[in-house]
């Protein structure tokens, strides 16, 4: 029961207790009240009467009259005139029956009065003994008006207590319905942190709930420094401030076996022709000072085109910029070709030759393939002598791609040619966890395809919300028929719609009961930028029991701090950590610590793409809760 019920069970169960103090009290003062005024009544009448009947006719006839008449006037239950010898002289009674009150009234309360007696005389001598008493049925109908009046009022004042109470309960509650939510939050993993109420009690309830909050966040922030500090050191280049080539290559081989649009993009190869004379013939602290330049032109670049494109140094003289989702290479390639010519004018060295070339990547390439292609045409550009940028294997032009791909899915949606593919995760016991649930295009062509091979033509026609709205109905109706519990990445372009995702929560909630065996996937790098409407979502979706996770995760760690009031669940590193990771001391200190913070706001942490044993024994001791990769998938198998 809660404590409002509970309150409002207590003020009325005093209330009640009142009532029946006020009805015992006033009925036993009322009876008692009667009882004298009824026995002071009945002497005085008596005494009245028998003064009346001593200066008047004395004979049987004339006192029998005057009693007749005085019975009739009032209000008696019996009078008697009795001689000296105790014969009756006259007498009356009221025998009948009465019910101006109830009879459970009557016996509580009885009333009992004393009758009043009187002497008749003659002169001196006493003629005879007179004995009357005023009927209780008056009393009693008094004492019942009294009940009723006093009920009427005290339901009066009752209603408009509870009405003054109910509004002065829920103004006094609001301090501790808002304490009651942070704590509910800080349940749900959301360090949340609330105003101080007025009232001193709830005041330091609520001020050490936000210690708490506030405790969290700074270890977050501080942790987070720390890991990104090492992150630094040995990922990035320390001249240009750039990724190395091993960090920056892991990067490409992640983004290739993503399932979303980042599957798809842009490679920009840009080449110091000749660095090491350059070194000796120009200088090299001014070498160094453009490298500096470069790096720092080549990062403002990434952010310009967008929040995912990386950039790193593969050598001293070669710069490689990774732009996913990015159609447009040839313009992508310029703007970088510019930007690097306009650093070397303005530090005057007109001398540098530079040249780039350029590449469309898809999740079927390799990386040796693609690098091959760009430092082939950037060897083709070195043997001309009249350009200064190349474009190598662009594949089909993107008007192209737009016409194939909008009547491939135009049908796809029509005919309901998606099927469901399942990539199962384990925790450390090798339990399942759940199942990713990606979803698989169908062509009578050229047979399945994956995600990753149509993802980026999806977010570049704008398709995500249909696209979701598809993987959401298929899940849950693989969910009721059985298929145990499901996880499915959602795009950030439908989560932030507020109309879309308001319709992707309707259909959530209406089939509440199957919520327990969903998971919903943010990806890592568009979450910080959209956490009022990821927000939003888990605020509806986490109290039906539907579970929320972040997909590709750990690259934004000084990031993760801002997660803490969103009640995730879980968190699925990026493959480009769980790679080779026996042999990285880096990332096994980075993932290390990584964990550890995940933890502490009751998020797990899930490797993706483990690949072998070795890994999995190493994501184990780091902490990791679970897998997935083709290592499960071998294992299972084998069993």
């Amino acid at each position: 029961m809660s404590l409002y019920k509970q309150f409002w069970l207590f003020i009325l169960f005093l209330a009640l207790s009142a009532y029946v103090g006020s009805f015992v009290f006033s009925c036993i003062s009322a009876q008692q009240y009667l009882q004298e005024h009824l026995t002071q009544k009945n002497n005085d009448n008596a005494l009245t009467l028998a003064l009346s009947l001593s200066s008047g006719e004395q004979d049987k006839v004339s006192m029998e009259l005057a009693i007749n008449s005085q019975f009739d006037l009032g209000h008696y239950h019996f009078i008697s005139l009795v001689d000296t010898q105790g014969n009756i002289i006259a007498a009356r009674y009221d025998d009948r029956e009465y019910n101006e009150a109830p009879q459970w009234l009557i016996k509580l309360f009885p009333i009992t009065i004393e009758p009043g007696v009187a002497s008749v005389n003659s002169g001196w001598q006493q003629v005879g003994s007179l004995t009357l008493s005023s009927h209780v049925r008056f009393a009693y109908q008094q004492l019942w008006q009294n009940v009723k009046q006093l009920l009427f009022y005290f339901t009066l004042l009752t209603l408009g207590f509870c009405i003054l109470g109910s509004v002065a309960l829920r103004w006094l509650s609001k301090p501790l319905q808002q304490a009651v939510e942070q704590a509910s939050a800080i349940g749900e993993k959301r360090f949340v942190t609330s105003e101080e109420p007025r009232t001193p009690e709830l005041r330091k309830l609520i001020r050490s709930l936000n210690k708490l909050s506030t405790h969290v966040k700074h270890m977050l922030d501080n942790e987070s420094a720390k890991l990104e500090n090492l992150k630094a050191k040995t990922q990035y280049d320390e001249l240009t401030g750039l990724n190395n080539r091993s960090p920056l290559l892991g990067k490409l081989s992640s983004l290739l076996q993503k399932k979303n649009e980042l599957s798809g993009g842009t490679l920009v190869l840009a080449r110091i022709v000749d660095l090491f004379n350059l070194n000796q013939s120009i200088g090299r602290p001014t070498m160094d000072t453009l490298l500096r330049s470069f790096g720092e032109v080549i990062t403002k670049g990434c952010a310009d085109h967008s929040n995912q494109a990386t950039a790193g140094r593969l050598n001293g003289s070669d710069f490689l910029v990774i732009i996913p989702a990015a159609e447009q290479a040839e313009e992508s390639a310029r703007d970088l070709h510019q930007r690097l010519l306009g650093t070397c004018k303005e530090q005057n060295l007109n001398q540098i030759q530079l040249l780039c070339s350029t590449v469309r990547y898809c999740a079927a390439d390799s990386i040796s393939t693609l690098l091959s292609k760009l430092d082939n045409g950037l060897q083709q550009l070195a043997e001309s002598t009249d350009q200064t940028l190349i474009f190598v294997d662009l594949k089909a032009t993107t008007d192209e791609n737009d016409t194939y791909w909008e009547k491939t899915f135009e049908n796809a949606f029509k005919d309901k040619l998606f099927q469901l593919d399942y990539l199962q995760v384990f925790d450390t016991q090798g339990e399942l966890i759940h199942k990713e649930a990606s979803i698989e295009l169908q062509q009578t062509e050229t047979g399945a395809i994956d995600a990753p091979a149509y993802m980026p033509h999806i977010s570049r026609l704008g398709l995500n919300n249909k696209l979701d709205s598809t993987l959401l109905e298929m899940a849950l109706n693989a969910i009721k028929n059985k298929q145990g519990t499901l996880a499915i990445q959602l795009s950030i372009k439908t989560i932030s719609s507020d109309k879309d995702r308001e319709a992707l929560v309707a259909c959530i909630t209406r089939n509440a009961d199957y919520c327990k065996f969903l998971s919903i996937e943010i990806p890592e790098y568009h979450l910080f930028k959209h956490l009022d409407a990821i927000k939003a979502m888990s605020e509806k979706l986490i109290p039906i029991g539907c579970k929320l996770g972040i997909a590709n995760g750990g690259q934004e760690i000084m990031q993760i701090g801002k997660v803490h009031k969103l009640g995730l669940n879980y968190l699925k590193i990026d493959p480009y950590f769980i790679a080779d990771i026996p042999y990285n001391s880096a990332h096994q200190a980075y993932l290390r610590g990584f964990v550890t913070i995940l933890h502490s706001i009751g998020m797990k942490a899930i490797a993706e793409n483990v690949s072998n044993s070795e890994e999995w024994d190493i994501l184990k001791q780091l902490g990791v809760d679970g897998g997935s990769g083709s290592f499960f998938i071998n294992t299972n198998n084998s069993e």
